[in-house]
C-alpha cells in the first residue's frame, strides 16, 4: 500500500500475528518486518524520492490490500 500523507510504501507478504514484527532497517528508508525468521513485510520511507511518481500512482491506498494474484492482473 502507499500512504501519501507519510509518503511511505508498505509491501505485506504474509498475515501478522498479534504483536509486532522485528524491524530490521536495511538503510535509505528501507526496512524489513520479520516474525522470527520469516520475512513477512518491507516497508519504504520517503517512497517518492526511490519510485517513480507513475508507478506510485498504481499501487493501493491502506485500507485496499491486494493478494499477489490480484495485484497481477
Amino acid at each position: 500500500t502507499y500512504d501519501r500523507a507519510a509518503d511511505a510504501v508498505a509491501i505485506i507478504f504474509a498475515p501478522r500475528p498479534d504483536g509486532w514484527p522485528l524491524t530490521k532497517d536495511l538503510g535509505h528508508g528501507v526496512s524489513a518486518d520479520f516474525i522470527g525468521k520469516q520475512l513477512v513485510g518491507f516497508e519504504i520511507l520517503g517512497a517518492s524520492a526511490l519510485i517513480p511518481p507513475a508507478a506510485l500512482e498504481t499501487i493501493g491506498a491502506a485500507g485496499e490490500e491486494l493478494s499477489l494474484k490480484q495485484a497481477a492482473k
